[in-house]
């Protein structure tokens, strides 16, 4: 609406939430460009991981081509749909588990430190190979995330998670917090 067009030019960052089974819409265009012309920071969130959706790498890959702006993932999905297992925090080193079933993300979410944990391999034997790959992957080959080009507007810090089941957001509020 109009309204949220005036809204984006007065805010210091925005926060640009990307549907995972849809990738990105037309309107999600129409506000980023708004977005570009203050060149204001956004932080992307890409939700409904608890769901079968498309490869986070295909939805980065669009995220770019599309909306001309770079990602830097900040965590990586462990799987999507019922085999959502949660994300690996890339900057933090450490694993958020989610409890499928869960209305709410509990305060008390486990957290494990490292990817060469052997926990992971106990928890996610069919998963760790992938996760691990992936990681290396995205560490190897995106661009790591610049405190300078996020504030130019250049560069977008990104999250994944369940909107609904609150899991992820947190780590989306702590950074617009950092």
């Amino acid at each position: 609406s109009e309204d949220t067009y005036r809204v984006l030019t007065a805010v210091d960052a925005a926060v640009m939430v990307i549907d995972a089974a849809k990738g990105v819409e037309e309107q999600t265009i129409k506000l980023l460009e708004v977005s570009r012309l203050r060149s204001t920071p956004i932080i992307t969130f890409v939700n409904k991981m608890d769901r079968e959706v498309r490869s986070p790498i295909s939805l980065l890959e669009e995220i770019e081509s599309v909306l001309k702006i770079d990602c830097a993932p900040i965590t990586w999905p462990i799987g999507m749909g019922k085999r959502f297992r949660g994300v690996f925090h890339l900057l933090n080193d450490r694993l958020m588990r989610f409890a499928p079933g869960e209305e709410r993300r509990s305060d008390d979410t486990e957290v494990i430190e490292g990817l060469g944990n052997p926990q992971l391999d106990a928890l996610y034997p069919e998963e760790v190979g992938e996760l691990r790959s992936d990681i290396e992957l995205i560490r190897g080959a995106s661009t790591p995330f610049d405190l300078e080009l996020f504030l130019a507007g250049m560069q977008s810090p990104v999250f994944f998670g369940s909107g609904v089941n609150n899991f992820g957001v947190q780590e989306v509020l702590q950074a617009l917090i950092d």
